[in-house]
C-alpha cells in the first residue's frame, strides 16, 4: 500500500518546508510577554474576586496599596510618632495621591448644630492621657478597628491612593524598589512593614515564573538527555528527539501567539504536559524503530509505525478526552486550558508522525540499518521467561491484590470527598512569598479579608432611615457580630450610632442610634454631603436599600457557609413587613466557591470517563476488555486523590484538572498494553502467553515513556507555586500508579479471560 505521508516519502523536503514555516512563527517568541494578572489568582475564590470588583469600581483608575506598620504599641508617642512620620514619607513616592493613616484622616467633630471635620489624630499631643483615650476610641469605634487599627495596638494600617496605573513590568518594579527605599529608613527603628497591592503580586509571581523558568528548564534537559541515553543508547536518537521536541513547542508557543492566546501561568503549565505527552510518543516510536531494525534492514521506519500507529493514536484521542472534558469546567482559565491543552496535543501529534518519522527515515539511512542502541536491546530484551514467571506470580498473588483494590476503594470512597477546596488566593504564591506574609499578617491581624453583603430593600425611598427598617438592621448586625468567626460587621445603621455619638460629644453609651428623626436626617445629610468613605459601600443614593457587610478571617467553607446561612435565616426570621433581603450576590459566590470546583472535578471527569469508554470499544470491540481498562486506571488515580486528602492539598483552579488530565494519559499504557495483548491472541497465544508477550514488547517502552512523563511532572515541585508543586507531584504519583497497575491488575484481569487454560506455574 503506497504511504501518503510526505515526511515519510520525501523526508528532507518536508522537514526543510517545515523550519521555513517555523521561522515567521518563533519570532514574535523573541518579545513574549507573560500575564500575571491578579484574575487568574483570585479565579478560584470567586467570593473574594467580587470583593476586588467592587473594590475596584469604588476607587475607579486608582491603584490602592495598604502598608501594615507594626510597632510595640501604636497608641505611645513613638507609634503615633512613627505613624505620621511613615506616611509623610509616602507621600513622596511617585504617583502616591493620598495616604490615609491614623495622623492622616479627619474624623466629625460637632460644632454647634453642625459637624466639623478634624484631624482624627494630633502628632503634637503626647499626653498618655489623651493617648490612652485616642486607644479607647480607636478600639472601641468599630469602623476604626481592623480597618485602622489592629485590636491589640500594634499594628497600623496606612492606605496609598495612587493616581496613576502600573502597566508595565518595570514601573511595578519602580514602585517595590521606592517602597523599600521609605521602609528601609525606618526597619532600623524597630519597625515592621508588610504591604499588598495588586501592582506588586503581579511583578511577584512575574519575577517568580521567569525564575521558575531559568531554574527548571535546564534541570529538565539533562534529566531527559539522560534518561533518554540510558533508553535507547544512541546519541543520535536523543539529539533527533530533543530537536523534534524543541520544532513542536516552538510551533506551538508561535501559532498561539499568533493566535493572540496570552501565556499565563495555566498555559506554561501545559508546556511540561505536552513535552511529556510528545516524548512518550516518540519513545514509542524510538522503541518501534529498533525492534524493526533488528529484523530487517529495509523498511525500518514504516514498518515500524504501522505496528504502534493504531495504539498510539487511540492513546492519543483517550488524553484527548481527558482535556477536552475541561470545556465544561465553571472556571475560565480551567476551561482555557483544557482546550489549549487538546490543541497541543494534537500538535505534537503530528509532530510524532510527520517530522519525527522523517527524522528516523534519515537516520536509519544515514546509519545503513541498525545501530548500537538496537544490538544492545537484543541482548537486554529477550526476556520471555521472565515475562511468563510475572505473569504466574501476579496469578498466584490475586488473592492478596484483591485485598488491596478493595481497600483502595474504601479509602477513595471515604476520603475522595473530604478533600478540602476553597484555596485562598495566596495560597497561589509561594511560602517565603512577600506578599503572601503579607496577605496572612492582614488575616491574622485584622480580622480577614473574606466580606459579605446582604442587601435589605426597606421598599421605598428614603425608607432606610425610618426608625424600624433601622432598628432592624441594628438587630441583625448585632446577631452577626455574636457569631463565632464573625470579626466585623458594617451598616448604615451603625454609621448613623456613630455620628450620634459624636453629636454627643462621645460620652458613654452614646453610641446608639438617635430617637430624634430631625436627628437622623441631619446625620444621614451631612454623611451625604461630606462623602463619607463607608456611604456608598452601605446606602444607595436615594435611601431605599442598605447594606449589611460581614467580614471575618480565611476559615473552613463548611464552617464560612453555616454563618452566611445562619445570619440570613435570622434576618428572614426577623424581617418586617414590605422589607426584602437579596443575598444573591455574597452567598451565591461562596456556594460557587465550592460548587463550582467540586463540580468541574465531577463534569470533567465524569465526561473523559464516557468518551475514553466509548473510544476503547471502537478500538476492542469488547464491553469487558474497555470497562477493566477503565477500572484499571480509575483506581490511581483515585488513590491519588486520598493522597491530596492526606498532605492536606487544595481543590483549586490547577490541581482541579489533576483527575481528568492525569486518567487521560495514565490509560495510554493500558491503551498499548492491552493491544498487544489481542495481537498475540490473533497469532494464536493462550491469555497467559500473550499476556507474557505484551510484557516483553511493551515494558520498556512504558517503563521509559511513564518515567519520562512522571519525571517531567515530579520537576515541577522545584518551582515556587504550591499549586504547580501539588499538580506536578500528584500527576506524577498518577503515572506511576497507573503502570503499576498496568503490571498487576491487568494480568490478574486478563487471565481470568481464559480460566480452562492451564495453571501456570
Amino acid at each position: 500500500m503506497k504511504n501518503w505521508n510526505p515526511f515519510a516519502r520525501y523526508p528532507a523536503s518536508s522537514l526543510m518546508l517545515l523550519v521555513v514555516i517555523l521561522i515567521p512563527l518563533l519570532l514574535p517568541l523573541r518579545n513574549l510577554q507573560v500575564r500575571s494578572d491578579a484574575d487568574a489568582l483570585l479565579e478560584s475564590n470567586p467570593s473574594q474576586k467580587a470583593t476586588l470588583e467592587k473594590v475596584t469600581s469604588v476607587f475607579q483608575d486608582q491603584v490602592i496599596l495598604i502598608v501594615d506598620l507594626e510597632c510595640p504599641d501604636v497608641f505611645s508617642e513613638a507609634g503615633i510618632g512613627a505613624v505620621g512620620r511613615v506616611s509623610d514619607a509616602l507621600m513622596s513616592v511617585g504617583g502616591v495621591q493620598d495616604v490615609k493613616s491614623l495622623t492622616h484622616s479627619y474624623k466629625p467633630v460637632r460644632k454647634g448644630f453642625s459637624f466639623d471635620m478634624v484631624p482624627l489624630v494630633s502628632r503634637n499631643e503626647a499626653d498618655p492621657v489623651e493617648l490612652e483615650r485616642l486607644r479607647d476610641y480607636c478600639i472601641g469605634n468599630p469602623l476604626l478597628r481592623n480597618v485602622m487599627v489592629s485590636p491589640d495596638s500594634r499594628h497600623a494600617t496606612l492606605t496609598l491612593t495612587f493616581d496613576r496605573q502600573f502597566e508595565t513590568l518595570e514601573s511595578k518594579q519602580e514602585l517595590r524598589a521606592d517602597l523599600e527605599g521609605v521602609f528601609a529608613e525606618f526597619s532600623s527603628e524597630g519597625h515592621k512593614f508588610e504591604v499588598i497591592g495588586l501592582p506588586l503580586v503581579e511583578e511577584e509571581v512575574y519575577s517568580t515564573i521567569v525564575g521558575d523558568l531559568q531554574r527548571f528548564l535546564p534541570i529538565v534537559v539533562l534529566f531527559l538527555i539522560v534518561t533518554l541515553g540510558v533508553a535507547f543508547r544512541s546519541a543520535w536518537f536523543v539529539l533527533l528527539m530533543l530537536v523534534n521536541q524543541t520544532m513542536a513547542l516552538g510551533l506551538i508557543a508561535g501559532s498561539l501567539q499568533w493566535f493572540g492566546y496570552p501565556f499565563t501561568v495555566f498555559t506554561l503549565l501545559l508546556f511540561p504536559l505536552w513535552a511529556g505527552i510528545h516524548l512518550t510518543l516518540l519513545v514509542h516510536l524510538g522503541t518501534a524503530c529498533q525492534s524493526s531494525a533488528r529484523q530487517s534492514t529495509a523498511g525500518i521506519v514504516s514498518s515500524a509505525v504501522s505496528h504502534i500507529r493504531k495504539s498510539c493514536g487511540f492513546a492519543t484521542l483517550t488524553t484527548l478526552a481527558g482535556l477536552l472534558s475541561l470545556g465544561l469546567a465553571a472556571i475560565s482559565q480551567v476551561r482555557e486550558a483544557g482546550l489549549i491543552g487538546a490543541y497541543g496535543v494534537g500538535v505534537v501529534f503530528l509532530m510524532t508522525f510527520g517530522p519525527g518519522v522523517a527524522m528516523m527515515t534519515l537516520f536509519y539511512r544515514w546509519r545503513g540499518g541498525a545501530n548500537h542502541g538496537d544490538r544492545v536491546q537484543v541482548a537486554t530484551y529477550t526476556a520471555g521467561y521472565r515475562s511468563l514467571a510475572w505473569v504466574a506470580s501476579m496469578q498466584r498473588r490475586r488473592g492478596l491484590i484483591a485485598l488491596g483494590v478493595a481497600m483502595i476503594v474504601l479509602a477513595i470512597g471515604v476520603f475522595g470527598p473530604r478533600i478540602r477546596t476553597g484555596v485562598r488566593p495566596i495560597e497561589f504564591l509561594p511560602v517565603d512569598s512577600p506578599s503572601r506574609s503579607a496577605g496572612e499578617r492582614f488575616n491574622g491581624s485584622y480580622g480577614g479579608f473574606n466580606m459579605f453583603q446582604l442587601k435589605v430593600d426597606s421598599g421605598a425611598p428614603n425608607g432606610v432611615n425610618q426608625m424600624p427598617f433601622l432598628r432592624y438592621l441594628e438587630d441583625v448586625q448585632t446577631f452577626a457580630e455574636s457569631k463565632e468567626g464573625v470579626s466585623g460587621a458594617y451598616s448604615y445603621a451603625q454609621v448613623l450610632a456613630m455620628m450620634n455619638q459624636i453629636w454627643e460629644h462621645e460620652k458613654q453609651g452614646s453610641l446608639a442610634l438617635p430617637d430624634n428623626p430631625l436627628l437622623l436626617g441631619t446625620f444621614s445629610l451631612v454623611l451625604k454631603t461630606q462623602k463619607f468613605p463607608f456611604f456608598e459601600a452601605l446606602c444607595d443614593a436615594d435611601y431605599r436599600s442598605a447594606n449589611l457587610v460581614i467580614r471575618s478571617p480565611d476559615l473552613p467553607s463548611d464552617q464560612y457557609l453555616t454563618i452566611i446561612k445562619e445570619i440570613v435565616e435570622y434576618a428572614e426570621l426577623k424581617r418586617p413587613e414590605g422589607v426584602s433581603l437579596s443575598a444573591e450576590q455574597g452567598l451565591h459566590t461562596i456556594l460557587e466557591a465550592d460548587l463550582q470546583l467540586v463540580g468541574s472535578q465531577l463534569r470533567s471527569g465524569g465526561l473523559a470517563l464516557v468518551v475514553i469508554l466509548f473510544l476503547l470499544l471502537i478500538l476492542w470491540r469488547s464491553p469487558w476488555l474497555a470497562l477493566i481498562s477503565i477500572g484499571v486506571n480509575v483506581l490511581p488515580v483515585g488513590a491519588v486523590m486520598v493522597v491530596g486528602y492526606w498532605f492536606d492539598v487544595p481543590l483549586n483552579s490547577i490541581t482541579v484538572m489533576i483527575a481528568a488530565v492525569a486518567f487521560g494519559i495514565a490509560i495510554d499504557d493500558t491503551v498499548h498494553f492491552v493491544t498487544q495483548w489481542l495481537d498475540g491472541k490473533k497469532e494464536g497465544l493462550k491469555a497467559h502467553e500473550a499476556i507474557a508477550r505484551a510484557i516483553q514488547i511493551k515494558a520498556r517502552p512504558m517503563i521509559y515513556s511513564s518515567l519520562v512523563l512522571g519525571g517531567i511532572f515530579s520537576l515541577l515541585m522545584i518551582t515556587s507555586f504550591p499549586p504547580v508543586q501539588h499538580f506536578g507531584g500528584l500527576s506524577a504519583l498518577a503515572f506511576a500508579l497507573a503502570l503499576g497497575a498496568v503490571f498487576v491488575l491487568l494480568p490478574v484481569s486478563l487471565a481470568m479471560r481464559s480460566r480452562d487454560e492451564p495453571r501456570i506455574t
